[in-house]
């Protein structure tokens, strides 16, 4: 039997659904109930792994004692430590930068949302036309050649968004490799479990994986393409999912 339970989660449409404008986004309260019963447990070491900023995903969660991962695991907090990828520390100008740029490259487009994360940015076009769709990602290509950032920046797709990362070598499935490897605050063995529902998710998925732990995709029909092992079908699910987890406790 494993001695810790890692339990890292995404956001949003993992525990929170999915919503318009990100901003409405929030933690149910029967979920939040059943993480803060877990992390109440110490057999169980939770963890929320986001592409949100770390203040953002904080002020959405707050729930104590647990890990908290913000913009893909960029910056971090847990019980025992705060970090930040000093790479990505030394291009907050350069992403304060690129975000004027976008926001003058999409003035006049309907439904785009560009979110600033500080080490990080997110253009949302949930709410745009469709036929608007190509006119946003040229901007952001054009936005992207006219801010000179060169290489520094990587541009990648989610679910109705474009997000613009440092071009570091860094993502979830290293905020795993880095709450595992060698880590003496957990009890040995230790069984983790990923859950997730974006491409994102998956060096996650992977990560988990090598440990001989439980990944698990959160949506509809991901088995054209995701490698985790699991699917659960919704965010009710996944609330289920962590109710059957606290009983087993």
């Amino acid at each position: 039997m494993p001695g810790t339970i890692l339990v890292l989660s995404d956001f949003d449409g993992t525990l929170a659904p999915i919503v318009p404008v990100p901003d409405d986004a929030c933690l149910p309260p029967f979920t939040r109930t059943l993480l803060e019963q877990l992390a109440a447990i110490d057999r169980y070491l939770l963890g929320i792994v986001s592409g949100r900023a770390l203040a953002d995903l904080k002020g959405r969660v707050s729930i104590p004692g647990i890990i908290y991962a913000g913009n893909y695991g960029l910056e971090m907090e847990s019980p025992w430590a705060s970090v930040v990828h000093p790479r990505a520390e030394g291009l907050r100008r350069t992403i304060d930068g690129l975000y004027h740029h976008l926001q003058g490259a999409l003035t006049g487009i309907e439904g785009v949302l560009v979110e600033y994360k500080t080490l990080s940015l997110s253009v949302h076009y949930r709410l745009a036309s469709s036929e608007d769709h190509g006119r946003i990602k040229k901007a952001v290509d054009q936005a992207l050649m006219a801010s000179q950032v060169g290489q520094a920046i990587d541009i990648s797709a989610g679910k109705k968004v474009w997000e613009l990362t440092p071009s570091i070598d860094w993502d979830k499935g290293n905020v795993v490799d880095y709450l595992l490897d060698g880590n003496p605050r957990l009890c040995r063995p230790v069984l983790p479990l990923f859950l997730g529902d974006d491409r994102c998710d998956e060096p996650g998925f992977a990560a988990v994986d090598r440990y001989d732990g439980i990944s698990i995709f959160v949506g509809d029909g991901p088995e054209t393409w995701s490698r985790a092992r699991y699917f659960l079908r919704c965010t009710d699910d996944v609330a289920e999912f962590l109710r059957r987890l606290l009983a087993l406790a």
